[in-house]
C-alpha cells in the first residue's frame, strides 16, 4: 500500500511505496514535457492538476498547481502508483523489486544515465 505523507508545501504531497527507489540524488521532472520517455512521471502526469514529479530515494514527489484539491487527485495517483509498485509477494516470497539495481529501477521510470 503507497502511505501519503504531507509537506510543508501544501502544493506537494510525498507518495512512499515502502521500498527503495535508487541510490541516487532525486530525478526532478518540473513539467510535462521533461518527462516525455519516462513511463512513471508520464503517467503521474497524465492527472489533471499535476505540476511537477520528484523521485526520490524511497518517495515520489508530486506537486500540484494551486487550482486543484488534493482530494480529486489524491486517489488516481495513489492508484497509478500502486499499480506501478503493487505490495504482491512472489512465490519465493520476496517483493517483485528486490534484488533489482538501482540502475534498474532507474531504467524502468525511464532515467538514462550517461557516462
Amino acid at each position: 500500500m503507497i502511505e501519503i505523507e504531507t509537506t510543508a508545501d501544501l502544493n506537494r504531497r510525498n507518495f512512499l511505496p515502502h521500498r527503495m527507489l535508487h541510490s541516487g540524488d532525486v530525478v526532478k521532472f518540473p513539467t510535462k514535457q521533461s518527462a516525455v520517455g519516462s513511463p512513471l512521471p508520464e503517467g503521474l502526469f497524465a492527472v489533471s492538476g499535476v505540476t511537477a514529479v520528484h523521485i526520490g530515494r524511497d518517495y515520489v514527489g508530486v506537486y500540484k498547481d494551486g487550482a486543484a484539491d488534493w482530494d480529486d487527485i489524491q486517489g488516481p495517483i495513489k492508484a497509478f502508483l500502486e499499480e506501478v509498485f503493487p505490495e504482491e509477494r512472489s512465490e519465493e516470497g520476496g517483493n517483485f523489486m528486490e534484488g533489482l539495481l538501482a540502475a534498474d529501477i532507474l531504467a524502468s521510470i525511464g532515467v538514462i544515465f550517461f557516462s
